[in-house]
């Protein structure tokens, strides 16, 4: 996955080039072991089992590469990626990656866990990626899934003066709701659904976030949203 964010079409709050500038109080895509934080309140789900890891090649060059914490608790890990140069190099590394598209794959297996992480927010098939999502799930197997919270409360604060630097390749927003509808509609049944926290740099970024967000309920203070989710039949 690409991780350059820039802005859409209007040119309100853009530069030149057409990216957008990232608000004051916006943290940098960048930030370090921002994936580490959300891998150690998920962590639980992947120790000492078999995992199916979708998009596994988003940040591979990251000292917190998602897929490569998964790597040092999975019995088992499989990576899929559309990004063949990505694959290539994962498999020199020793990595077990395919190239796949995640709307539309299937390995002829199972696994006990289908981790999405910030991916279902690419999608423009959530139809197919849910349906090939259960081609992998044994009725105790479980998806565990992240992606932006739509409602969380920095979102609006970003859209003032319109500077919010927006990932390229987002096309959908989900809150607790949309979501839970979506993967229910889909044949799947979900069992958790909650906020992952995270910690804002430092510096006076990190101040007005602590202080905005212990006045705030999860739903609107955390901008991570997750949901683990079976099979309903």
């Amino acid at each position: 996955m690409a991780t350059d964010p820039t802005a859409g079409n209007s040119t309100a709050g853009t530069t030149r080039t057409g990216r957008a500038r990232r608000h004051a109080l916006q943290p940098s895509w960048s930030n370090a072991d921002a994936h580490r934080a959300r891998f150690e309140q998920l962590r639980h789900h992947f120790t000492g089992r078999s995992v199916l890891d979708l998009g596994c090649a988003s940040g591979w060059r990251r000292p917190d590469w998602f897929h490569g914490l998964i790597a040092g608790e999975a019995s088992e890990l499989v990576g899929i990626d559309v990004d063949e140069r990505a694959v290539r190099e994962l498999e020199r590394r020793g990595y077990r990656a395919i190239v796949a598209d995640a709307t539309d794959f299937d390995l002829g297996r199972t696994f006990d866990v289908v981790h999405a992480g910030e991916l279902i927010e690419h999608l423009d098939d959530a139809h197919g990626f849910l349906a090939s999502v259960r081609r992998h799930l044994r009725p105790d197997s479980c998806l565990v899934l992240t992606t932006p919270n739509a409602f969380c409360v920095s979102n609006f604060v970003y859209r003032f003066g319109a500077k919010a630097s927006l990932h390229r390749e987002h096309v959908a927003w989900y809150c607790e709701d949309t979501l839970t509808h979506l993967l229910e509609r889909n044949g799947m049944r979900v069992g958790e659904i909650g906020f992952l926290r995270h910690e804002t740099p430092r510096g006076w970024r990190a101040v007005a976030s602590r202080v905005v967000r212990s006045a705030l309920p999860p739903r609107l203070a955390w901008n991570t949203l997750f949901a683990v989710a079976h099979r309903a039949d």
